[in-house]
């Protein structure tokens, strides 16, 4: 039997497991797209909850000068807004959220 056929013989043999596995490596591609698209939901809705707290913070008059948690009334609208451009995910633009490194997990994590 030439190699050739040979090699045909064996993708046809093993076509139907090679197929089954595409499939289930395509719906957990799609599983972990969802899942991500969901984490950076909520990653931007806790980041709307958490501006709405700081201008509330920004807004409110204080007259206690002990720093609390090292940090007095008027740093600390500072400081969370710092954290926020990290946590944001819309904060580096929209288009952003579609780079490819973002939208996949390791296939063997379920």
């Amino acid at each position: 039997m030439p190699a050739d056929s040979k090699h045909a013989e064996t993708i046809i043999l093993h076509g139907g497991g090679y197929r089954r596995q595409q499939e289930a490596d395509r719906r957990k591609i799609e599983r972990n797209r969802w899942r991500r698209f969901l984490e950076l939901a909520d990653r931007w809705e806790h980041a709307d909850r958490a501006r709405r707290f700081i201008a509330t913070i920004e807004t409110s008059t204080s007259t206690d000068t002990v720093p609390r948690g090292g940090l007095s009334h008027d740093e600390w609208p500072t400081w969370a807004k710092e954290r926020l451009t990290a946590y944001d995910p819309l904060e580096a633009g929209i288009e952003s959220l579609w780079g490819e490194s973002i939208w996949c997990y390791v296939v063997g994590i379920p």
